[in-house]
């Protein structure tokens, strides 16, 4: 009898421990119809800081407009800076930026939009300037958008002998009027491992761009437990990341969720993320994991082994009667 409870008892949780890691693994997608700058202000190098970071602007066939970008003197002396152009794509899926083909002049051109601008400005210390950028849409400009970088450099550097992933630079995201194609979808939504036995709890989402614009994929996570209970909501890309549409055209997002009631056993965590401007668009994806603290897990091994300590000595002690 005392075997059987045993070999019982052992059975169950070596169903429990492969349980946990098939189920972890399950990862339903919906997709159902149903909000953009960035977070970030500023960014200086070298005592100089350019503003905003991102431009996020439309425009029509045709069409004229100007955009400043504000430029901030840190430095004791004056300093004269030089303006220069790039188009720029997403290099990797973290958001980063490639600039490519900078421009000699203060001037950029492609089949949809001219951009120009001054040559250069000289900003007294302690002091700022603007910078009046002027951007012409051609009649047969096609809808879409265009990415395009304003850098400020040290008088005297070209193209040649700087460093652009290290300049001061300002982003333009330049949508064109007209029909353009918002469209996205979860490419991906799970933890780092399937069993998590302490803090943090690690969520990682990576969502695809397959449209012609940028998008903002916003929402939440919500944690139920195996009783359908929701225990945490986590906010999903607080700091509006954007995911463009060329390079590499899928962003991953990380949340970290450091619970700090008890909790035990298998949880499912629903993705919600909306995106989209002239339309918004709600997707949802579904990922299961399982919770098992370290401390009920010795507390399990400490009970298998004293059952298995308990088995040897009456095995022992009915040797000796017999």
């Amino acid at each position: 009898m005392k075997k059987v409870y045993t070999g019982t008892l052992l059975f169950i949780i070596s169903i429990f421990i492969l349980n946990s890691k098939i189920l972890a693994n399950t990862i339903n997608f919906t997709e159902n119809p149903n909000s953009s700058n960035s977070a970030y202000e500023a960014v200086g190098i070298g005592g100089i800081t350019i503003s905003p970071l991102v431009n996020t602007l439309v425009i029509s066939k045709g069409q004229t407009i100007y955009q400043n970008i504000t430029v901030y003197n840190d430095n004791k002396t004056p300093t004269t800076l030089s303006v220069k152009f790039a188009n720029f794509i997403s290099r990797d899926p973290f958001g980063d930026p490639q600039f490519n083909g900078l421009t000699n002049k203060a001037t950029i051109s492609d089949q949809n939009l001219n951009i120009n601008t001054v040559n250069s400005i000289t900003v007294q210390p302690g002091k700022s300037r603007n910078i009046s950028i002027e951007i012409k849409a051609k009649q047969n400009a096609e809808p879409g958008e265009d990415f395009i970088a304003a850098f400020v450099l040290s008088k005297g550097e070209t193209s040649s002998n700087i460093n652009i992933n290290s300049a001061v630079g300002s982003l333009f995201l330049i949508r064109i009027n007209g029909i353009v194609k918002e469209s996205g979808f979860i490419k991906s939504f799970t933890e780092t491992k399937n069993v998590y036995v302490s803090n943090p709890i690690n969520f990682d989402e990576n969502f695809e761009n397959t449209g012609n614009v940028h998008l903002i994929p916003q929402g939440e996570i919500q944690i139920y437990n195996i009783f359908g209970d929701e225990v945490e909501t986590i906010p999903v890309n607080v700091n509006r990341g954007i995911v463009l549409p060329i390079g590499v055209k899928n962003r991953i997002f990380t949340q970290s969720w450091n619970p700090t009631k008890f909790l035990l056993g298998k949880y499912t965590a629903k993705l919600y993320l909306t995106y989209g401007t002239n339309s918004v668009t709600t997707i949802e994806a579904t990922s299961s994991f399982w919770i098992i603290p370290l401390w009920s897990i010795i507390i399990v091994i400490v009970i298998i082994t004293v059952i298995v300590i308990w088995q040897i000595l009456s095995r022992v002690q009915r040797q000796k009667y017999y």
